[in-house]
């Protein structure tokens, strides 16, 4: 039998990263098992001396935007080579859960976020998905 190597077969890496390891609420995340840095940095080395393409997806909301400088500083760290940032929609029953934030307030941050990464990691594609198109001016 052939032992066949995950590296081997797969052509990118996406990974979830919501707060970042300095973050105060790094250890009490909403996320069950936390944010496991290590394992996100290893496996983000991994794939990258494996010459595969690294993802990454970050959904923010009230619960990590007061820490996103903490996120910005790891996903500088771990370089992907693509950068999505996910607002908490209303249908994703974010008011409910009490963790949406509005877009007028969100999108000073957002945009202070990716002038900071083209800074940072100029070669990496950066996404804002699930935001209206229009409230990005400039970004486009």
């Amino acid at each position: 039998m052939h032992a066949c190597n995950v590296w081997d077969v797969i052509d990118e890496v996406l990974v979830s990263y919501h707060l970042g390891r300095n973050d105060k609420n790094y250890d009490t995340s909403i996320f069950p098992y936390g944010t496991t840095y290590s394992k996100v940095k290893s496996t983000i080395d991994t794939a990258i001396k494996s010459k595969k393409l690294v993802r990454t997806n970050t959904v923010i909301g009230t619960f990590n935007i007061k820490g996103i400088k903490y996120i910005l500083d790891d996903l500088v760290e771990f370089h992907p080579s693509i950068v999505n940032f996910l607002p908490l929609n209303v249908f994703d029953d974010a008011y409910d859960m009490g963790k949406y934030i509005n877009y007028d307030e969100l999108r000073p941050i957002l945009k202070s976020a990716i002038d900071f990464l083209n800074e940072k990691l100029p070669t990496s594609l950066k996404f804002i998905r699930y935001m209206p198109f229009c409230g990005m001016e400039g970004y486009e």
